[in-house]
């Protein structure tokens, strides 16, 4: 004999529509309270992050890419207009101009090393001595070699193209402040560096 089951119905399909409509709340959410920015954060985190890996390869630059994307999502949070469109399709473009100037940046950086004449202008921030130019040109070079990239680019962008603070500053994506620390934190490093 059959026991008589009775089958609760399915749960209705969340249509595209529900979707937009709950993540339009999470954004409006978001822009009353930068605290709510958590959930999107946590929602498309590993989306982008695969968008950007795709594109770099390599996992720290990746991750690093991918948290700038959110920190200018944040920033930039209360611009964010809801068009019926998914909030992916912004943080999309931003990380695809994210990579491009990763892109610009790590290209720049590869000219560091070959080009003698920002050489030349950062030893004279070293008093190097130009009776003994080769040896000590060579020593500045093996240095630089211990750079991260992006130390690189601060101090390419301050000495060799003469870009002030607040310039550097908008150039990698942070404070005039910040941007002067930086610099002095990386020259310090060097000096370091150079009389171990």
């Amino acid at each position: 004999m059959y026991k008589n089951y009775t089958l609760n119905p399915l749960p209705e399909p969340i249509t595209i529509h529900q979707k937009l409509q709950s993540e339009a709340n999470l954004i409006a959410e978001a822009q009353q309270d930068p605290a709510k920015f958590k959930v999107l954060y946590e929602r498309h985190f590993d989306e982008i992050f695969a968008f950007v890996y795709k594109k770099v390869q390599q996992r720290e630059p990746s991750g690093d890419i991918t948290s700038q994307v959110f920190l200018k999502a944040l920033l930039k949070i209360n611009t964010f207009q809801f068009r019926n469109i998914p909030f992916t399709a912004w943080l999309y473009v931003i990380a695809r101009n994210e990579v491009n100037m990763y892109y610009r940046n790590h290209k720049r950086l590869k000219e560091v090393n070959l080009d003698e004449a920002w050489v030349h202008q950062l030893a004279t921030e070293f008093g190097v001595d130009h009776e003994d130019w080769e040896a000590q040109e060579a020593r500045l070079l093996a240095a630089l070699e211990k750079l991260k990239p992006k130390e690189l680019l601060v101090l390419r962008l301050r000495f060799y193209e003469n870009c002030s603070f607040k310039e550097v500053g908008q150039k990698i994506g942070i404070t005039e402040n910040n941007a002067k620390v930086r610099t002095y934190r990386v020259l310090a490093k060097l000096k370091k560096i150079l009389t171990k």
